[in-house]
């Protein structure tokens, strides 16, 4: 599964961060506008503990359904693997950085 830090930044931030030797989190401090770091650092819990909550019962359904069969379950990791990284190959596009409009 495409990391949630890696599918924030677009295809060519991340690599021109990891050639200057920075990581993905270096790459969405670059991106995010300094008012919203609080934001950024929610989203980013708020989808892990989403997906550490949700995919465990999610298995335990299928097998539970499938008499055990842990085939079934590695399936099911698979698809949404396959469905994160389809999502960052067509939905990513040019990241910009956020500017907070004050009011």
């Amino acid at each position: 599964m495409v990391s949630l830090p890696c599918a924030c930044h677009g295809r060519e931030g991340v690599a021109r961060h990891r050639r200057n030797g920075g990581d993905d989190a270096s790459a969405r401090r670059d991106i995010r506008s300094s008012g919203a770091r609080s934001t950024d650092g929610r989203f980013d819990r708020w989808f892990g503990n989403a997906a550490g909550i949700f995919t465990p019962i999610g298995i335990g359904y299928i097998l539970a359904a499938t008499d055990n069969n842990w085939n079934m379950a590695l399936l099911f990791v698979f698809a949404h693997s396959i469905v994160a990284m389809v999502s960052y190959l067509f939905i990513t596009g040019t990241i910009k950085r956020v500017v907070l409009r004050t009011a």
